[in-house]
């Protein structure tokens, strides 16, 4: 017989290993030349493109502004790399960080380019080359900050549907029978969606009643025991079994009725969610999207209607 204590001892076990000095020195070398070299391009670009000193208050100091353009793009794509690489966060987060990093490096390599074309004067700043440097270069800041202050909400957003996940237990399991189609909806439903409630169990058998005195002694006897004797019968009567009486209805959960858009999703969350027609917590938005197969819209649209489910 498989002994799996005997298999987990044999298995080969896997040790994270620190990173050794040629790793780190050379992850240090890398970073500070590609900071040094784009840093430098990023920032001849941003004084290119009109960004000078701001005059500090209070202090006869002048700050370069061009110093910030670099910051702002290299730090953009650092955190939308380290989102893209973090596992505690949704796939659809991931990817979403994944193309913000892969902007950022793009941006950044466009304007190292445009910075070292610009220096050995294959492109002359004069005219509309000029308009559109300033242009293109000034969209850079805001469109960075939204676009980062957005990948952030999703991934509070994820930390909060995380939260509200308390333990496996309490997302049910999917339901293994097909999803009704419209035309299995009887039209008397008067726009209410009937699910029968499960049939109650059925009762055990009763015990087996002890035997009479008389009834021992024609077992004892090997007499047959529904046989009269010569004696005054003093057989135990029992009353005549009730006559079986109806069957119960089950009952039936009345569900609110969903949009006609939502109505095929709206089936099928209920048979997954709900088989018995009552749900007492709502599945949060991921276990949604992953389970129906649907994205943040849709799932937001059925998470609201099972939410009417759980209440009604």
């Amino acid at each position: 017989m498989h002994d799996p204590t005997a298999a987990a001892a044999t298995a080969p076990t896997h040790r994270a290993q620190q990173a050794d000095p040629i790793e780190r020195g050379g992850l240090a070398v890398v970073i500070a030349a590609a900071v040094v070299l784009s840093f430098s391009a990023l920032q001849g670009l941003g004084r290119y493109a009109g960004f000078g000193d701001w005059q500090l208050p209070l202090i006869d100091w002048g700050f370069p502004l061009s110093l910030l353009l670099p910051l702002c793009i290299d730090a953009y794509g650092a955190v939308a790399a380290r989102i893209a690489t973090n596992r505690a966060y949704s796939d659809e987060t991931r990817q979403h960080a994944m193309i913000h990093s892969g902007i950022a490096i793009a941006v950044g390599v466009i304007g190292n380019a445009a910075y070292h074309l610009i220096e050995s004067h294959v492109i002359k700043l004069d005219g509309s080359v000029l308009v559109t440097l300033v242009i293109v270069v000034s969209i850079v800041p805001p469109v960075a900050l939204g676009a980062l202050v957005h990948l952030i909400s999703e991934c509070g957003r994820d930390r909060q549907e995380s939260e509200q996940v308390h333990s496996p237990a309490a997302v049910p399991a999917p339901a293994p029978d097909r999803v009704r189609e419209l035309g299995d909806v009887p039209d008397q439903a008067h726009g209410q969606i009937h699910v029968p409630a499960a049939p109650p169990a059925a009762a055990a058998p009763a015990a087996p009643q002890p035997r009479s005195a008389e009834q021992q002694l024609l077992y004892e006897l090997d007499l047959p025991l529904d046989q009269a004797g010569p004696y005054p019968a003093r057989h135990a009567q029992t009353p005549p079994a009730p006559a079986p009486g109806p069957a119960p209805e089950t009952d039936q959960v009345r569900l609110p009725e969903p949009p006609p858009e939502l109505r095929p999703l709206a089936l099928k969350a209920v048979e997954t969610f709900a088989p018995d027609g009552r749900l007492e917590t709502v599945p949060p938005l991921r276990v949604i999207k992953s389970t129906l197969k649907v994205g943040q819209p849709k799932a937001e649209r059925v998470q609201e209607y099972l939410a009417e489910v759980a209440a009604g």
